[in-house]
């Protein structure tokens, strides 16, 4: 019985890992310039949006078509960090 008990809570310890992780992702922020100093892009741990902000006073030195442009390479580059950061996350600990 004692190895099942240990097992049992080598499993309640990697759960408990595992949830400390999610929600640390969460709760992680990644900013990323958008080109031409127009704002930034955030996305959370997981590479979802969480927000973007615009200079309202430089958009009128640029194009729809250009914004849309540099708003998408401002989140690719947001989740590729992002990305980055869930691969450190799960990495074992030594």
């Amino acid at each position: 019985m004692n190895e099942l008990e240990n097992l049992l809570v080598e499993i309640q310890r990697q759960t408990a890992a595992a949830k400390a992780v999610g929600q640390r992702l969460a709760a992680e922020t990644v900013t990323e310039a958008i080109g031409g100093d127009l704002g930034a892009v955030v996305v959370n741990g997981y590479g979802e949006l969480v927000d973007i902000s615009l200079e309202h006073d430089k958009l009128r030195y640029t194009t729809e078509k250009a914004l849309g442009r540099q708003v998408l390479e401002a989140l690719r580059r947001a989740e590729r960090r992002s990305a980055a950061l869930r691969q450190q996350a799960w990495q074992p600990r030594r």
